[in-house]
């Protein structure tokens, strides 16, 4: 319930006006894991996407599962330096 109240408030950094003018992207992007899925209505109720995670069904985020092709190549090596230099 708390985490849903945040979620609301946050709602207000979604305008462009509220980024700086150097941000190369001006939207706002929230990731909420959700147990039981008690945020599901006011995630869909603010125009998010629900992911329902289903034990022993593929979700299809792996990315290490993409075809070896050089575009996502190069994509798993610009993830993979991310975390690693800042």
């Amino acid at each position: 319930m708390l985490m849903t109240f945040f979620e609301i408030m946050q709602q207000k950094y979604g305008r462009e006006d509220s980024f700086s003018p150097d941000a190369k992207t001006k939207r706002l992007t929230t990731v909420y894991l959700d147990k039981d899925r008690g945020a599901e209505i006011n995630i869909r109720a603010l125009g998010g996407r629900y992911y329902r995670v289903i034990s022993g069904e593929s979700t299809g985020w792996n990315p290490f599962s993409l075809p070896a092709t050089k575009r996502n190549i190069n994509f798993i090596k610009q993830l993979m330096k991310n975390p690693l230099y800042p």
